[in-house]
This record gives structure tokens, C-alpha cells and sequence, in this order.
């Protein structure tokens, strides 16, 4: 995949027929989307919070697997994906580090495992290979130019990795 940053004109994703943002119908392709995901005995309601527990080191690390088990069912309880993501963020917990140590090595494997559990349901599969090939772009006001794109003038930036994880997921379910 490739995620470097992108220069894109909006006009030559709408001459592609581009999904341009993941809200309306199109929602199920967010991570913030509803739906169940099981990572380390836990369901998770949404890939956003399932992200948000992987974060953790849930071998243990500098904490007890008991401890850290406890804080990713707290992060699977939060009633909303911006709450467990909030919680995924604790760098510390009782002054030691609480965060995986490889968090940042493996952000990109954990999403594109979790997005490949969350496309496992057999009816979001399908809405995803509905997008036949499509460019799935993950446009967004909030300036995420990692994880998707913003937009100025008409100019759309950044690195899309949900987007092109999506098409890699879309790939493998028409294999």
C-alpha cells in the first residue's frame, strides 16, 4: 500500500466516481461505524475501540495482563468511539508506560487486521465489494491528513491509509 502524502484534485476523484467521505450511506466504512469486532476475548462495538485497546500491551508489558485486560474492556464499555479512543491515548498508567511499545511500528497491521475482522460479516462484505473499484477516500473536516484526506481549494491532501486499507480489504474479499 502505498501511504505516502498525496496532491490530489477533488475533480479527478468525482471523474473516478470516488467515495468521498465515510458519513450517509457510506458510513459502514468508517471506523467510528457500528459494528462488532473480537480481538483477545473482547467484542468490541466498533473498529475505532477495538483500535483504542490495541494500543495496549496486552502481553503484559510493564503491566500484569490482568490490569491490562481490565482497561480494554473499560475501553469496550465507553459509549462512544471518540470516549475508548480518548482512553486508548493514557500514556501512563500508576507512573508507568501503558502503551505498547511497538504502538507505532504496528498501528498500520493492527487497523488493517481489525478491518479485515470487521469485513468478515458476511453483509458488510458485501456492502464493501458493492463499491466494486471505486476509490475509497477517508475525506474528512477535522485534519486527519493520515488516516484520510483534507480538502482546500478544491486540492485534496494527505496520506489515506484507512481508504487505501479499505480497497486492500475490498481486493481480498473479490479474490
Amino acid at each position: 500500500m502505498d501511504f505516502s502524502e498525496k496532491q490530489v484534485e477533488r475533480s479527478a476523484f468525482e471523474a473516478q466516481d470516488a467515495v468521498l467521505g465515510f458519513d450517509g450511506p457510506t458510513r459502514f466504512l468508517s471506523n467510528f461505524a457500528a459494528s462488532e469486532v473480537e480481538m483477545y476475548g473482547i467484542i468490541f462495538p466498533t473498529v475505532e475501540h477495538a483500535f483504542a485497546a490495541a494500543k495496549l500491551d496486552p502481553n503484559g508489558g510493564v503491566h500484569d495482563r490482568a490490569t491490562v485486560m481490565k482497561e480494554m474492556r473499560a475501553i469496550a464499555a465507553a459509549p462512544a468511539p471518540g470516549d475508548a479512543k480518548r482512553l486508548g491515548r493514557r500514556r501512563t498508567l500508576n507512573g508507568k508506560p501503558f502503551m505498547r511499545a511497538d504502538g507505532d511500528a504496528k498501528k498500520e497491521e493492527l487497523v488493517l487486521e481489525l478491518l479485515r475482522r470487521k469485513f468478515a460479516d458476511p453483509k458488510l462484505a458485501e456492502k464493501l465489494r458493492a463499491t466494486g473499484s471505486r476509490p475509497l477516500v477517508e475525506l474528512n473536516t477535522w485534519g486527519d491528513r493520515i488516516w484520510g484526506m483534507t480538502e482546500q481549494d478544491g486540492v485534496l491532501e494527505g496520506r489515506n491509509m484507512l481508504g487505501e486499507m479499505l480497497m486492500q480489504v475490498r481486493s481480498e474479499l473479490a479474490a
